[in-house]
């Protein structure tokens, strides 16, 4: 029981590194890095400041020459290159319905020479109220 559950937090930690952001918190020690080298030119640059500059203020107008470090940065762009496709079936109505009452409804359901459709009466729930 507990390799199940070992087996299933590595299962999960894989498909979350692989189909979301989660893996950019791999690569927090390099911004922390990049800020101490920063930091380390100016001495006043507090890291409140450093962020803005680096993930809020204009990517064309940056002021540093290192644009080369800065995208190696977290979320500065996205590893995420995973489609998602959902497939649907559609199964056969369970629902036998009579003949007789079929044939009884026909023409209040359908107009002249149509073929009834049973999938035609549910559009009916979807009705205002009408006044008789």
């Amino acid at each position: 029981m507990r390799l199940h559950k070992h087996l299933a937090i590595l299962i999960l930690f894989c498909y979350l590194c692989s189909a979301t952001e989660l893996s950019q918190l791999f690569k927090l020690p390099l911004l922390f890095e990049h800020y101490k080298e920063h930091q380390s030119e100016d001495p006043s640059l507090s890291f409140l400041t450093f962020l803005k500059l680096h993930y809020f203020d204009d990517m064309n107008n940056s002021q540093d020459n290192d644009s080369e470090k800065d995208m190696k940065l977290p979320f500065k762009h996205s590893n995420i290159s995973s489609a998602f496709s959902m497939i649907s079936t559609v199964q056969k109505s369970a629902v036998n319905f009579d003949s007789k009452w079929a044939a009884a409804n026909e023409n209040k359901n359908t107009g002249k020479g149509q073929e009834f459709i049973p999938s035609q009466l549910l559009a009916d729930i979807w009705q205002p109220p009408k006044n008789i």
